[in-house]
């Protein structure tokens, strides 16, 4: 599900449009990524979070949405944010 332009994810998954849990995947350098995914999770019913630093990455097919989130630094996602996608 593409996300409408003037649409949270948080909003999408409060009016329901997730039907069941959510995995917010995310990469950080100094932890600040992982605050903002306890933060996003924290206002959810059903989620789950996961630093892409570990390797035992969760199979994504089992779940309704997925939130994405990594530190930027010089203009590039942390590089196993990067080997996560080029895996998928």
């Amino acid at each position: 599900m593409a996300v409408q332009e003037n649409e949270s994810i948080v909003g999408m998954i409060e009016t329901g449009d997730c039907d069941n849990e959510t995995l917010i995947l995310y990469a950080t350098k100094h932890g600040a990524t992982h605050e903002i995914a306890k933060r996003i999770a924290d206002r959810m019913d059903d989620a789950t979070i996961h630093d892409l630093g570990q390797n035992n990455t969760p199979d994504i097919s089992e779940f309704d949405c997925i939130v994405f989130g990594s530190s930027i630094y010089v203009g590039m996602i942390r590089k196993e944010a990067k080997a996560f996608f080029i895996a998928e």
